[in-house]
Parts: structure tokens; C-alpha cells; sequence
């Protein structure tokens, strides 16, 4: 298993977000962590990547305990994140900028050699910039990569919040609710990039409340409701579970037919 937690829980004031959360990630899967509004989808993915303290539980990446490790220190490990709001972009620079200021966090020999020009770091800036329009071209932004972050539409924003993820060169990247705001064009274009980002040997859990979406693109799903896992399997099964029925799409829906 690629990640694996044992009972994790989280608490906010005396209020349950996450409570005795289990789950195990296959490498090179897509699974989906799906809920309804409120479930505790985004804390599990807080806690996981350090951002919130664990109060219960334990949590293992890449067969090292990661429990209590600062977020900069499991980025490094491979375990990235990208958020909900586009609010984490850096506005007031290029599409280009964005994922260089991404990829100059993980240089090997540091700021400093590259801002005083010393030839390890010149030889890396090189290397930086033309992985980046790599990166950018598998991403569909190269046409866009001299446009500020702040002036592109909003389905592009969201692929770039996503390739800023790919840059730290992740192992496994939890993607919250990329196709947030999408028309179903920009959708069906975020499945595809999704899928291919899979194909590249990057696992994927991904937060997201576009069922149809879901139902296609992952191999398996989690289900949360009130901080608990409620059920795991694949979309066929998960589907026509009563309870999910219940909790997440509503009694009056029946099965989901997506």
C-alpha cells in the first residue's frame, strides 16, 4: 500500500470532524473520498498532509510513518496536495511563473546558488524552466503559459492549480474538488487530464461531488459521512449502497444512475 491510515480522528472544539477514519491507497489507483458538504473530506486531506495535527490515529506513506511530519517535509516525501480555492494560486504572475515558483521549492542546491548565479544553480534554473513547459504542454497550458494566473478563465485556473501539484513531482497527489465551478466541457477535459495523470504513474485521491465524474474516473470510492467512513468498494457497489443512497444522494433518488 502506498498510503495507509489506522484510525485517525480529529476534533475542533469539542466537535467531532473526523472520527476513527481508516483507509488504505493501492499504488497507481484513483480513489474517490466522496460525502456530502461537511463530511470531513478536506480535514482528512489536512491531516494526512500535515496541515492539521492528528489528535488520534496513525498515518504511513510510502512505508514511513508520517504522523507529526511538518507539510513541507511530506511534500518532499511525494505526498502533494492542491486546494479547493483558486485562491492559492499566485495571482500577478504568469502561468509560467506559477509552476517555476512550484518546481524552485524542491531545487537541490538551494535559493541561494541561484540567485547569486553560481553554475549549479544556473544549470538547474535551465532544467527547472524547460520542465516546466514540459509540464505545461501535458497540461494544455502552453498556448497560455506568458498569461496572468488572475486572467485566465476559471477551468483553466483549476488545471493550473493542478499542474502547480504535478510540479513538486508527486507520488501521490489528493486533488479537492478539481472540477469545482466547471461547465461539463471543462469537466469532461479535467477526467481526461486526470486519467492521464494516472498513466503516468501518479496515484490519485481525489475529493469531488460530480457523481457523474466520479462513477467514472476512479477505480474505487470512500465514503464519509459525519467524520466516519460509511462504506468503500468500487462505483458499481458503492452506488446501490443504501446507506450512501441515504446519506449522500437522498432516499428519494433511489440507486444512482448516474
Amino acid at each position: 500500500m502506498l498510503l495507509q491510515t489506522k484510525g485517525i480522528s480529529k476534533a475542533f472544539g469539542g466537535i467531532n470532524a473526523v472520527v476513527d477514519f481508516s483507509f488504505e491507497v493501492e499504488e497507481k489507483e484513483i480513489l474517490g473520498l466522496i460525502g456530502p458538504n461537511g463530511a470531513g473530506k478536506t480535514t482528512v486531506f489536512n491531516l494526512l498532509t500535515g496541515y492539521y495535527d492528528v489528535d488520534r490515529g496513525r498515518v504511513w506513506f510510502d512505508d514511513k510513518y508520517i504522523t507529526g511530519w511538518k507539510p513541507h517535509m511530506i511534500a518532499q516525501r511525494g505526498l502533494v496536495r492542491t486546494f479547493q480555492s483558486t485562491e492559492y494560486l499566485f495571482f500577478g504572475h504568469t502561468v509560467l511563473e506559477n509552476v517555476l515558483m512550484a518546481k524552485r521549492t524542491f531545487f537541490e542546491s538551494g535559493v541561494c546558488s541561484n540567485l547569486i548565479g553560481l553554475p549549479k544553480g544556473r544549470k538547474e534554473e535551465r532544467k527547472c524552466r524547460e520542465e516546466a513547459l514540459e509540464l505545461l504542454r501535458f497540461m494544455g497550458l502552453e498556448e497560455v503559459k506568458d498569461t496572468f494566473a488572475d486572467n485566465l478563465p476559471h477551468g483553466l485556473q483549476r488545471i493550473l492549480g493542478v499542474a502547480i501539484g504535478l510540479a513538486a513531482k508527486p507520488r501521490l497527489l489528493l486533488l479537492d474538488e478539481p472540477m469545482t465551478g466547471m461547465n461539463p466541457g471543462e469537466k469532461r477535459v479535467m477526467t481526461k487530464l486526470v486519467s492521464r495523470i494516472r498513466d503516468k504513474g501518479i496515484t490519485i485521491v481525489m475529493i469531488e461531488h460530480d457523481m457523474r465524474s466520479v462513477m467514472e474516473i476512479c477505480d474505487r470510492l470512500v465514503v464519509i459521512n459525519f467524520g466516519h467512513k460509511l462504506c468503500e468498494g468500487i462505483p458499481e457497489e458503492v452506488k446501490e449502497n443504501p446507506d450512501v443512497i441515504e446519506a449522500y444522494l437522498g432516499k428519494r433518488h433511489g440507486s444512482y444512475s448516474g
